[in-house]
């Protein structure tokens, strides 16, 4: 699990559904508690529209086209 600091919260992606539209989305917030990391019963949750996702990811360089290399 990969914690990163969002808004002075310490947030690990825990749910990630893409199975249909829209991309169901949960995160949970850790407090480290003697080396571990523990739930602290806080969480993000929503839905993001495929659409948009796609659309923010190229606008932001992490989604490109690209074709395929053909070689014969």
């Amino acid at each position: 699990m990969e914690i990163m600091q969002i808004r002075g919260k310490r947030v690990a992606l825990t749910t990630l559904y893409a199975e249909k539209d829209p991309i169901q989305i949960g995160c949970g917030v850790y407090t480290e508690v003697h080396g571990r990391e523990e739930w602290t019963g806080e969480s993000i949750r929503g839905e993001i529209p495929t659409e948009e996702l796609i659309k923010w990811g190229l606008r932001k360089g992490y989604l490109k086209f690209e074709k395929p290399e053909i070689r014969w």
